[in-house]
């Protein structure tokens, strides 16, 4: 009987009512009338063909029932629309850090193995970008917790801009930011590197008209076949310190 209710709906998604007369409000009614019995007829109709029965074996009553079923399996149908588009943002808020427009570091180390996954079935390159802000704790001890976590969500947001469609950013923690890259090889993110150096020394955070002074370390690793995130992650940061491009 399910499949049939889905049968017939579908049928119906693809219909409209024919546009009322303009003879005056009467004819518009009658017509508007008209249109919705015909609906129902055509609804009460498919539903008994899908069910191979004829029109004199399906009595009105029966008829009536169909017709409210089917306007029932519209409502259901456009709930269940809505009921996945709310699970969907509560799966994206769980994963975002509660207090940056980043993933946290759970979900990112997650992404990162699902990006590892993906790039090493399909032979292609990838890499993983770390970033350490420092500053940030004499920051927060001049000017407050508000003043550090403002800087954050100021390197989180032009972060993001410089991510493609497939690829992740986290934050770590203790001004730790990680960017997962895909389709990239070292000269590629090498050259990613010092772009996102460029706009973070181009783009100053400022605070109360004053300018704090941060000092930024990059590292990478490019993926590796076997390698977990973690793995990742301990290399990109352990190569951090060296100078900026090398």
């Amino acid at each position: 009987m399910e499949s049939v209710v889905s049968s017939v709906a579908d049928r119906n998604n693809t219909g409209k009512g024919r546009p009322g007369d303009t003879g005056g409000r009467d004819a518009n009614r009658r017509a508007a009338q008209g249109d919705a019995a015909t609906a129902s007829r055509h609804t009460v109709d498919e539903a008994a063909d899908v069910l191979g029965l004829t029109e004199i074996e399906v009595p009105p009553a029966v008829q009536g029932r169909i017709a409210t079923l089917m306007a029932e399996v519209e409502r259901l149908r456009a709930e269940l629309v809505q009921v996945r588009h709310h699970e969907t943002l509560l799966l994206e808020q769980a994963d975002q850090h509660p207090a940056l427009p980043v993933l946290h570091r759970r979900a990112f180390l997650r992404e990162v193995g699902r990006l590892l996954a993906q790039t090493e079935r399909r032979g292609l390159p990838g890499s993983l970008l770390y970033l350490h802000i420092g500053g940030c704790e004499a920051l927060r001890d001049a000017h407050g917790l508000e003043a550090n976590q403002a800087a954050l969500v100021h390197v989180a947001e032009l972060l993001r801009t410089e991510l493609e469609p497939a690829e992740a950013v986290g934050y770590l923690d203790n001004g730790d930011f990680a960017l997962a890259l895909t389709m990239v090889t070292e000269e590629e993110t090498k050259a990613r590197e010092k772009r996102i150096a460029d706009r973070l020394a181009a783009s100053p955070f400022l605070w109360n008209g004053m300018r704090p002074s941060f000092s930024y370390r990059f590292g990478r690793t490019a993926f590796r076949v076997g390698a977990n995130a973690e793995e990742l992650l301990a290399s990109a940061e352990a190569s951090r310190r060296r100078p900026l491009g090398a």
